[in-house]
């Protein structure tokens, strides 16, 4: 007997806390214009329920680096496959390998851990310039990045008014 309120009290306080922080989490979020797709990703992630701003803007940026990583390898790989495409998707290439990638993502982390985050916030504001110059690459030719491209440019949207939210 004495187990099982011991197991219910630690499931008590294992809740409650989640729920409070779930709400912060909202707060946050809804201070975005996509607020389905912060929720979606930031409540995915296990640092979530115990995140301050701080680490909610990680998370988001983690997300951002996440999903051009994808769009980097979908690049390489499409490379192999369509030699008809060689040359936009070089350039959506240089786009997300030097541009997101190696720059701007570096920059927001920087932004945000050293404590400067309009740096992060411009960073972010720039980036979907840049998934739409990928897609702009493909002028006369079907995109097939589309989708990833919009993705990666909404996820960076969402994580510059999450930074908003350190200014």
């Amino acid at each position: 007997m004495r187990n099982l309120i011991c197991v219910v009290i630690l499931l008590m306080m294992l809740t409650t806390p989640i729920n409070g922080d779930r709400k912060f989490v909202k707060k946050i979020c809804k201070t975005t214009e996509n607020y389905e797709l912060c929720m979606e990703y930031v409540w995915a992630d296990p640092r979530a329920p115990e995140a301050d701003t701080r680490t909610l803007a990680i998370i988001m940026i983690d997300t951002v680096k996440a999903k051009s990583k994808v769009t980097d390898k979908l690049i390489k790989r499409l490379l192999k496959s369509h030699p008809d495409l060689k040359v936009p998707l070089e350039q959506c290439a240089w786009d997300y390998e030097v541009v997101i990638l190696k720059t701007l993502i570096k920059v927001a982390y920087d932004g945000v851990i050293l404590g400067d985050p309009k740096f992060a916030e411009e960073a972010m504001t720039k980036l979907p310039f840049t998934t739409i110059g990928c897609e702009n690459h493909f002028a006369g030719h079907k995109s097939p990045l589309t989708h990833l491209n919009k993705l990666v440019g909404e996820l960076a949207d969402v994580t510059r008014d999450v930074i908003r939210n350190l200014l």
